[in-house]
């Protein structure tokens, strides 16, 4: 495993592994951790025939790096990854053939987003890559303001980035010159990590590590407002966190959004007003499913909330302590993978414990994707696999 090392930021981060460790040591300079210690597999009979059909290699993966999240994507039948050791690659997304794989001799640590007959990836260092998808050929690179950790989002063949100096961007996804950027404050103690912007109306949406949302004219990158979410509260520096690193999402003109130790909140985004609030902390991305809300927290726990009210419908402990993905909701479904490799499959709407398939790969932190009826994960040392539904 290489040293994470983080271009144009001189501030402390943290991953949410850690979160305890140092929270206990900033209060009382103790070397004791509260992190939660993961829950033994539990015995259960199997109520969902998965089928583990195929896996390929796409590269290194995140190579052990805390709380890189390379989440797969797919369009038109093919899966696009990336992987640290700076490959980007092609996969059939029913047979797992891989049908390309790019060097682009960059240590990638975002997602890859897919737009035509392009692809583009962040790195570490601070470089934004798009290549074709049809051949894998190297595009375009452009120089972004620090390291990329969450996917580039593309709309309208403009990409829009938000990098770990707080600096959200835009650039022409024809040939990658920057077409504005605009820097947010960020605190002295955050999280490896950040949330994709969202575009909604004319405006690019993204969550910051101060706990606020950010409104910005899509054409400039004009600053219209900021929101806080979550206020950091007393105690020790890293107690005081209250990171966005989940997507927003917006659905029905209704907002969802998440903080690391604060809240998940629910707008009316015609009112201009909050629907509910709930108490979370939460770091990953959240998923939507027809009724509910779907969360995995700090502890492992998966909630499912309504999405009208915010009542909690289910929630699943079996997995407390095992750091599980974001989740997918897929067929009624919700899966997540866990450090140990495992998917893990629940029934959405009453939180029941349906199976689990055994991945491997030292651990899944991707989220997982949807291809048809199968589950595609994304290892963390480079295995693409498919669990057929």
């Amino acid at each position: 495993m290489t040293k994470l090392t983080i271009k144009n930021t001189k501030k402390i981060i943290l991953s949410t592994a850690l979160i305890a460790v140092f929270g206990g040591a900033l209060v009382a300079c103790g070397n004791k951790s509260n992190d939660t210690p993961p829950k033994p597999l539990v015995e259960f009979k199997s109520s969902l025939d998965a089928k583990y059909v195929w896996d390929t290699n796409i590269g290194n993966g995140n190579d052990g790096q805390i709380d890189l999240t390379l989440t797969p994507a797919i369009e038109n039948g093919v899966i696009y990854t990336s992987s640290y050791d700076g490959y980007i690659s092609a996969v059939n997304a029913t047979t797992g053939k891989r049908l390309w794989s790019t060097d682009t001799k960059l240590q990638l640590s975002s997602a890859v987003a897919v737009s035509g007959n392009v692809a583009v990836a962040g790195s570490l260092r601070g470089t934004l890559v798009a290549v074709d998808t049809s051949s894998g050929k190297v595009l375009w690179q452009s120089a972004l303001p620090s390291s990329l950790f969450s996917a580039p989002t593309i709309i309208d063949n403009v990409i829009y980035t938000q990098t770990h100096d707080g600096s959200i961007s835009a650039y022409n996804l024809k040939d990658g010159k920057q077409l504005w950027t605009q820097s947010i404050a960020t605190p002295d103690l955050m999280l490896v990590g950040n949330s994709s912007p969202i575009i909604y109306q004319g405006l690019v949406i993204a969550g910051t590590s101060s706990g606020s949302l950010w409104g910005l004219k899509t054409a400039t990158g004009e600053k219209q407002w900021d929101n806080p979410i979550a206020l950091p509260q007393s105690g020790s520096p890293a107690q005081q966190m209250v990171d966005i690193t989940a997507t927003p999402i917006i659905h029905n003109d209704t907002l969802y959004v998440a903080t690391f130790q604060g809240n998940l909140i629910s707008f009316n985004t015609k009112l201009g007003s909050m629907n509910w609030q709930k108490k979370a902390s939460i770091y990953r991305n959240i998923a939507l499913g027809q009724k509910a809300i779907f969360t995995t927290d700090t502890k492992g726990d998966i909630t499912a909330y309504n999405l009208k009210t915010g009542d909690k419908l289910w929630q699943a402990t079996e997995l407390e302590g095992r750091k599980p993905s974001a989740p997918l909701y897929i067929n009624n479904m919700i899966a997540v993978g866990d450090y140990e490799g495992y998917v893990h499959i629940f029934n959405a709407k009453t939180g029941k414990y349906l199976t689990r398939v055994e991945i491997g790969g030292d651990g899944i932190s991707a989220t997982p994707i949807a291809a048809g009826t199968s589950i595609i994960v994304q290892t963390n040392s480079g295995t693409l696999a498919a669990i057929q539904l």
